[in-house]
């Protein structure tokens, strides 16, 4: 059976071992004075080679015939490392082995000589997920352990570790592969397996694999598998595309793009679009991100500034918080909808996000405009002209509001005829408004409250905007501009749910009032 491509290529000797040059430099002058430490710890990312040195060490310790510290993979001790035979080298999963009886029965056999080698090594991958009781065990023989006895202990995540124990070992942090080094790594495959890569190709599978060795060659596995494994076939970036869900970049951009100038339906479109396609909601937040970071490198290093430096913070911040909130919420893509409205709500006032075509007439211009801390709507309402019912809206607002101010004790008096209009023609609308508190009336402008963030985006999208103010003429006779304020306490006066933070809640919500439904 052929082996997959990361144990094909595994580092057999400290030559092979890519980017760790320091660590190996360290443990190769140790071998050459022979004065190797009785445990060591690994710790660093997944799939950076902490188990490979392990086993390079554990193969340079028992090499019969050794050159500059390096094994000869020839003898029959080398032979029987690389085939997994090697009875001097016991290697523990300690997430499948984590409990105190598995560290006795590891106290009782370290006592015993090598069979086959000079040293007995035993590495415990995951040493992490022991358990206090485990660690305890295991504490003693880690201070006192026989002479031909080394420990490697592997870890992803060192700050679980007791410090009793970090104390007493030899300790290496193993970093992320650089972008050239896995180049490097995975040429070197593909020129072994005889197929040809277009670099932008390459640079795809890098990009996804987040410095990691091993998910690199998993990656590339992956795309050669999907093509074929042919002599001298050439692998391009749509291959790559293809088999890893990879959206377009032109959509990527886009993406950014409509966020940038607060065209929140774009973005949703483009959205929807790529993920239709078959495109990865996780794989497409990672574009976003990658292609954000690039913008704002560029930008700081004094290149063509494309958004401004205050727009991409906030973006790769929110988006960046997405892919937590996407692992409990039921719509992922939904939680990537969200994080844009929240970017375009708080990036707002200083881009100009909410700018949308003003729509003129021979008497009057309709505007609408929004900042960041919600400021008081102006009385020229701005207003996106789309859709045909909306030019009608515009009309009908044109013409109200030139007419006179209204009393305040006919908007008080005749809000609930207009939440009862909303119910009877318009549900969605009617959800929002049933939440809404008038705190205060001056002539055509009000000041309203509501319970929630949620409500007062709702409430503030042009298109909400254009069909409240139909309503509002056929009501009151006259368009009002609201200024929406959020209240916290009217949520705990009503009993309502928590605010924003559980992403199932603000699911259903934004499903229920919907703008493009109303």
């Amino acid at each position: 059976m052929p082996q997959v491509l990361y144990r094909k290529y595994r580092s057999k000797d400290f030559s092979e071992i890519y980017g760790q040059d320091r660590i190996k430099k360290v443990l190769i002058q140790a071998l050459k004075d022979n004065r190797v430490a009785h445990a060591y710890l690994f710790t660093g990312p997944r799939g950076t080679g902490k188990t490979t040195t392990a086993r390079v060490l554990a193969k340079a310790l028992n090499c019969t015939n050794r050159k500059d510290s390096n094994p000869c993979n020839k003898c029959n001790n080398c032979i029987a490392i690389n085939n997994s035979s090697f009875m001097d080298l016991i290697e523990i999963d300690a997430a499948s082995n984590r409990g105190i009886d598995e560290i006795r029965e590891l106290k009782e056999k370290v006592g015993f000589l090598p069979v086959q080698g000079t040293y007995k090594v035993y590495i415990i991958d995951e040493v992490h997920m022991l358990t206090s009781e485990a660690f305890n065990a295991l504490l003693k023989t880690l201070e006192e352990p026989p002479p031909n006895v080394v420990f490697i202990l592997a870890t992803t995540e060192v700050h679980k570790l007791p410090q009793t124990i970090i104390s007493r070992t030899q300790r290496f942090d193993f970093k992320l592969a650089t972008k050239q080094q896995l180049t490097e790594k995975l040429t070197h495959i593909l020129r072994k397996e005889g197929v040809k890569f277009e670099k932008e190709a390459i640079d795809m599978v890098i990009s996804s694999s987040g410095g990691s060795f091993r998910d690199s060659e998993t990656i590339l596995e992956k795309v050669l598998s999907s093509t074929g494994f042919e002599k001298d076939k050439k692998i391009d970036i749509e291959d790559v595309t293809t088999v890893l869900g990879f959206a377009d970049m032109k959509l990527v951009n886009d993406v950014i793009e409509s966020t940038y100038h607060g065209d929140v339906n774009k973005a949703f479109e483009i959205i929807a679009t790529s993920l239709n396609e078959g495109v990865d909601t996780n794989q497409f937040v990672k574009q976003l991100l990658l292609q954000a970071r690039n913008e704002l490198t560029k930008s700081i290093s004094g290149g063509t500034a494309k958004y401004s430096n205050r727009f991409l913070f906030t973006f790769i911040k929110n988006v960046s918080e997405t892919l937590d909130k996407m692992r409990l919420s039921i719509l992922p893509s939904l939680t990537l909808e969200m994080a844009i409205l929240d970017i375009v709500e708080v990036s707002g006032n200083n881009t100009g996000f909410f700018t949308e075509k003003i729509s003129t007439s021979s008497s009057t211009k309709v505007k609408v405009e929004n900042n960041e801390k919600n400021s008081k709507i102006s009385k020229e309402t701005k207003v996106e002209k789309d859709t045909k019912d909306d030019d009608e809206i515009i009309e009908k607002i044109e013409v109200a509001t030139s007419s006179e101010s209204l009393s305040s004790d006919k908007i008080f008096s005749q809000w609930g005829k207009l939440v009862t209009k909303a119910k009877d023609n318009n549900p969605h609308l009617a959800a929002l408004l049933v939440n809404v508190v008038v705190k205060e009336v001056d002539g055509d402008n009000i000041r309203v409250e509501v319970p929630f963030g949620f409500h007062q985006k709702q409430l503030e999208n042009n298109r909400v905007r254009n069909v409240l103010s139909g309503m509002m003429i056929e009501v009151f006779g006259s368009n009002l501009n609201m200024e929406i304020v959020v209240n916290k306490s009217l949520a705990s006066r009503k009993d309502e749910k928590p605010e924003k933070g559980d992403s199932n809640v603000d699911m259903v919500e934004e499903v229920f009032s919907d703008p493009e439904d109303l």
